[in-house]
């Protein structure tokens, strides 16, 4: 990779299981091809965490900002305890990139 640093992949591969996504520093990578299979593989990691959305949590917010030169992307949730807690991804890798999904592929973009 070209213009490495100390947070890209090569190195995060070596932390990757220090790596839960409930702070910055522990930021999960996310690679995707665009931006609808970056923001599923977000939703699908939190799935995996708590159950479905709406039965195990609920999205109180999501937004992304920039650190540096890299780009997050938090969601901020309540699971069904009534606990609050934040994940954050590293959507570097795919921000900015969109395709149009084509009209037979009715579950792109779509988050269940």
């Amino acid at each position: 990779m070209s213009d490495s640093n100390s947070r890209d992949l090569t190195q995060q591969d070596i932390d990757d299981s220090r790596r839960d996504g409930l702070s910055l520093a522990t930021a999960l990578v996310i690679l995707a091809e665009d931006a609808w299979d970056g923001v599923r593989m977000e939703y699908d990691h939190v799935i995996a965490q708590h159950g479905q959305m709406h039965e195990g949590w609920t999205l109180a917010s999501q937004h992304v900002f920039l650190d540096g030169e890299r780009r997050y992307d938090r969601l901020d949730i309540v699971l069904s305890s009534g606990e609050k807690l934040s994940y954050f991804f590293d959507i570097t890798n795919f921000y900015g990139r969109h395709t149009i999904p084509d009209d037979d592929d009715s579950e792109a973009g779509i988050l269940d």
